[in-house]
């Protein structure tokens, strides 16, 4: 399996929250941290450099499909997809509705929402 060399820290952001359950909780500096609930609370921390270096992006995979259940290569499948689509992944892994009050659903856009009280 050959991971991309020229995915940035953003897109992967992107895919991972589209297509994974994932929601962007915060931004430290250089690096986007995500958080998930499905299967269990679950929470990477991504850089969100131009390119990622492909021994960050092999762990960052690694850690996203071990805590999914899933292989690797399903979701470097979601990453080379134009269009990511949640209708492939297992009942379990599918999230409905918002994970955390102040967010979007995860199938919408993957960035915090602020709300005024």
């Amino acid at each position: 399996m050959k991971l991309p060399s020229d995915l940035s820290g953003q897109n992967l952001a992107t895919v991972l929250c589209r297509a994974w359950g994932y929601v962007k909780v915060n931004q430290v500096g250089s690096h986007i941290i995500l958080q998930t609930q499905a299967p269990t609370p679950h929470r990477i921390a991504i850089a969100a450099h131009k390119a990622l270096r492909i021994d960050t992006l092999n762990g960052i995979l690694k850690d996203v499909a071990n805590h999914k259940d899933v292989h690797m290569q399903a979701i470097l499948d979601s990453l080379s997809e134009g269009s990511v689509a949640t209708a492939n992944l297992p009942r379990s892994l599918r999230v409905s509705g918002p994970v955390m009050p102040g967010f979007l659903p995860t199938g919408l856009k993957c960035f915090r929402r602020s709300f005024s009280a």
